[in-house]
């Protein structure tokens, strides 16, 4: 019994510590990137998370900002009404507004609408894949 409390103790422990680090590397990786790549990057992830957590896809994991329509990058804000979210093996449309900081690491502001699901016949037209 003492070990396994001790052992969820050093879970608990460990799990703020992986977190940062991971966060850590994930702001390692986002600087290597050109600015306007970044802030993309950015708030595609920010698109995903916030559509997990609000619970409006099960497990979104991939967006393209560009995907059914180009998007728009002026300085630290992207505006994209045409991006594609791939949630399991579904494509949805999402429109988004994004702002993030000037280094294009934390995000200042995102607004989005989820929008339609892609139909498969559309998928290569649009070059989304399976």
């Amino acid at each position: 019994m003492k070990l396994g409390l001790i052992l969820i103790a050093a879970i608990a422990a460990a799990t703020p510590a992986l977190a940062q680090g991971h966060a850590q590397d994930t702001a390692k990786q986002l600087n290597r990137m050109e600015l306007g790549t970044r802030i993309e990057q950015r708030c595609n992830g920010r698109a995903t998370g916030i559509t997990r957590r609000e619970g409006k896809l099960h497990s979104p994991e991939e967006v393209i900002a560009y995907a059914l329509a180009d998007d728009q990058v002026e300085g630290t804000t992207v505006v994209a009404h045409g991006a594609a979210i791939k949630d399991g093996k579904k494509w949805y449309q999402i429109d988004y507004r994004c702002q993030t900081s000037g280094d294009g690491l934390s995000i200042v502001s995102f607004q989005y609408h989820l929008g339609r699901e892609i139909p498969r016949q559309e998928w290569r037209k649009y070059g989304l894949s399976p």
